[in-house]
């Protein structure tokens, strides 16, 4: 069923995004792991096929629609000479999965496989219980800070904010443009999909 959502997922997200908001398509991985991590975690209660095979559908679902999302986003707004490396460094992310893998082997070993599927729901559960504001339904600070910074470097020199050195003028001009570049595509495209 897993493989299934997977396929539903990937024909049904050109709709989804065009129906919601773009931060929402992007939540909907989140809140569709932890959706599925406590319907099975449920199966310790009910055990029934139904319940499991329903379970491995949303994890299929949710987290490709914000696959698919979160690539588009980060292939719109990074510029191409960084593409690369940027995507480089997303896929570096994937080492953690046998880390996750030994942590729920040294868990089921220890405790016992339901102990796995309530550690797996509470892990899903966590990103959201701490980003306040999820909750308020906007950006959490990690996006404040970024705006911030970009003003910060790209603002006329003063004693708090000096100019680099001759040096490093063409770099730092260089990083601003991008900056600045990367933020107006970001803005189109945010504009374009809410």
């Amino acid at each position: 069923m897993y493989g299934v959502g997977m396929v539903v997922g990937a024909l049904l997200a050109t709709r989804v995004m065009q129906r919601l908001a773009f931060g929402t398509v992007i939540g909907l991985g989140p809140v569709t792991g932890f959706v599925a991590a406590a319907v099975m975690a449920l199966t310790t209660i009910v055990p029934t096929p139904l319940l499991a095979g329903l379970s491995f559908f949303l994890l299929g679902v949710g987290p490709i629609l914000w696959v698919i999302s979160t690539t588009t986003l980060r292939q719109s707004v990074t510029p191409p000479s960084l593409l690369g490396r940027v995507s480089a460094i997303n896929i570096m992310s994937y080492g953690a999965r046998p880390l996750g893998s030994a942590l729920g082997a040294i868990v089921g070993g220890l405790y016992s496989a339901e102990a796995c599927l309530y550690l797996a729901a509470a892990i899903f559960a966590a990103p959201g219980a701490g980003d306040p504001g999820l909750a308020r339904g906007r950006a959490g600070a990690a996006a404040g800070n970024g705006r911030r910074d970009r003003r910060r470097c790209c603002r006329p020199a003063d004693s708090a904010n000096p100019r680099p050195t001759s040096g490093t003028i063409s770099r730092h001009a260089r990083l601003c443009r991008a900056s600045a570049s990367a933020h107006r595509k970001q803005k189109a495209w945010m504009a374009r999909w809410s």
